[in-house]
């Protein structure tokens, strides 16, 4: 009777788990195109053609994107054929973009999974429970209710196949497909986005970890993870010759990184936060890196020292949990912990929830450490309970919580409302928002935030002198100003429509040298 009803319970979770994945996400297939997804896919003409050239070279869909950052020079060319393959499927629908990054959900949280059963010595129970809040948490609605979280969606799913795939063959050395799966795996991960640059260094401490004693640091081992480190060389070298922008983006050696460095207990701490207490979720997430960071500072070392205290009083198997898991969130969040700064604008620098999308599954592992220890202290009779109310809880939770988060999604108006509402100086959002309100007819609104970003973007203008930020600058403020002179012809005010381009026009012949015209009168 065992086998057929393990049989059964194999077959129940990818089921149950596709249920709720559709489930919690089912009402986003309503949604339209928005913002990124406007760009790079609904008034993108190059995801219409099958061009080789522009996939391999990147210089298609992210180099018109991006391509005002050096900082910012993405090489994605999976992704790029993924676009056009979906194009290909769903013109311009966004029912069908939508439906597959649910699919792609589904199929990561069925790899968590599997790694997790081996991980947990092949508890199903606790794996399911882990595979089950990674698919429901809400901080993961910004990977998949965006259209373009298919980023993420699908760098996790071969970076979660790249470790699946070596850790079976660390367990059948004998079968080298599996291996070779592994390190075509991560590759894939590379080229969909430059996060998975991690990936090598992630499935070494896990092995380190993980591996018993007496198999650590055998010429196998170090043989089978030097494989993903040569796969990493290959894509550097790929970049390098490639694409037009280089192998690494330039990184200067001055103060402003060292601000940047500062600033990461309090991003670490921040995006703690938000996975134990999602309440503040939205789009355009930011850190100021200009803000005080000893405080932060010094409550995260506060509490990694009670981790390292934790840790080390929980003992074996629990405590290698605990350890892959804490190692495996911080892994996996370097390359976008701002070495490399993503910048909103001036000292905001991106701080994306997306970005906690495959990092989550380590806070899972180490909350899934604790409670087993502690479960462990209870009675074996109420053990079986007391997990199931738990976990049963916290899915609902996180199902209610997901289920509202998304509707955040429905359309660029309370997308925008909700991160401005958040992020009340960051100009862009200000900007977008009152586009938003343009587009709506809904040109009071409109020109109130257009005004609240001048104002911003002038102080911008202020503080950096003549650097070469001052194009960047003004050119959101050109754009301002056509945006008020649009929004008072539509209210029939032609005077301040003529008066918005005058101005518009002033910014962009002289850029560097323009006056400040905010509102003089």
């Amino acid at each position: 009777m065992a086998a057929p009803f393990k049989k059964t319970v194999l077959r129940c979770v990818p089921l149950a788990l596709c249920l709720l994945g559709f489930l919690a996400y089912g009402q986003t297939l309503r949604y339209p195109f928005v913002h990124d997804e406007i760009i790079s896919i609904q008034n993108n003409p190059l995801i219409t053609h099958f061009d080789w050239n522009e996939i391999i070279h990147g210089t298609g869909t992210a180099a018109v994107k991006w391509s005002s950052s050096i900082n910012n020079a993405y090489y994605r060319p999976f992704l790029e054929l993924f676009y056009r393959i979906e194009y290909a499927l769903f013109g311009l629908h966004p029912a069908g973009y939508h439906f597959l990054n649910i699919v792609v959900h589904i199929l990561n949280s069925l790899l968590v999974y599997r790694l997790m059963n081996i991980f947990l010595d092949n508890k199903k129970g606790s794996a399911f429970a882990v595979s089950l809040l990674f698919l429901l948490h809400p901080v993961q609605t910004e990977s998949v209710a965006c259209v373009s979280g298919i980023s993420n969606l699908l760098f996790a799913f071969f970076s979660l196949a790249g470790i699946y795939f070596y850790c079976l063959a660390a367990h059948q050395r004998a079968n080298r497909r599996i291996y070779w799966a592994s390190l075509a795996a991560s590759f894939f991960a590379l080229l969909t986005k430059e996060q998975a640059v991690m990936l090598p260094v992630l499935i070494f401490g896990l092995d380190m970890v993980m591996t018993p004693r007496e198999g650590r640091w055998s010429f196998e081992e170090f043989r089978r993870i030097a494989g993903h480190f040569a796969v990493l060389a290959c894509y550097f070298i790929l970049r390098k010759f490639l694409m037009a922008g280089g192998a690494v983006p330039f990184i200067p050696l001055n103060n402003e990184l060292l601000l940047r460095i500062g600033s990461i207990p309090g991003t670490l701490l921040m995006y703690s936060g938000i996975i134990f207490y999602p309440s503040s979720l939205h789009y355009y997430r930011s850190v100021d890196i200009l803000a005080p960071a000893v405080v932060p500072a010094e409550i995260f070392l506060v509490v990694v020292l009670a981790l390292v205290l934790v840790i080390r009083r929980t003992p074996d198997p629990h405590r290698r949990i605990l350890v892959a898991g804490a190692g495996w969130f911080i892994i996996s969040l370097l390359p976008v912990l701002n070495i490399v700064p993503v910048i909103n604008e001036y000292s905001l620098i991106l701080t994306a929830e997306h970005f906690l999308y495959l990092p989550l599954v380590g806070v899972l592992m180490f909350v899934f450490g604790i409670g087993s220890f502690l479960m462990g202290r209870i009675r074996a009779q109420r053990q079986g309970v007391c997990a199931a109310v738990v976990i049963g809880g916290l899915a609902l939770v996180s199902l209610v919580a997901t289920v509202r988060q998304n509707t955040v999604w429905a359309g660029e108006v309370p997308l925008l409302e909700r991160t401005v509402r958040f992020e009340p100086h960051l100009g862009r959002a200000r900007m977008l928002l009152a586009d938003a309100y343009y587009h709506h007819h809904e040109y009071n609104k409109a020109i109130i935030e257009y005004r609240r970003a001048l104002d911003i973007m002038n102080g911008y203008l202020d503080r950096v002198g003549r650097s070469p930020a001052r194009a960047v600058y003004a050119a959101f403020i050109e754009q301002i100003y056509i945006g008020l002179a649009n929004s008072a012809m539509a209210l029939g005010d032609f005077q301040q429509f003529l008066e918005g381009y005058k101005q518009a026009a002033i910014v962009r012949n002289h850029p560097g040298q323009f006056t400040l015209f905010e509102e003089e009168k």
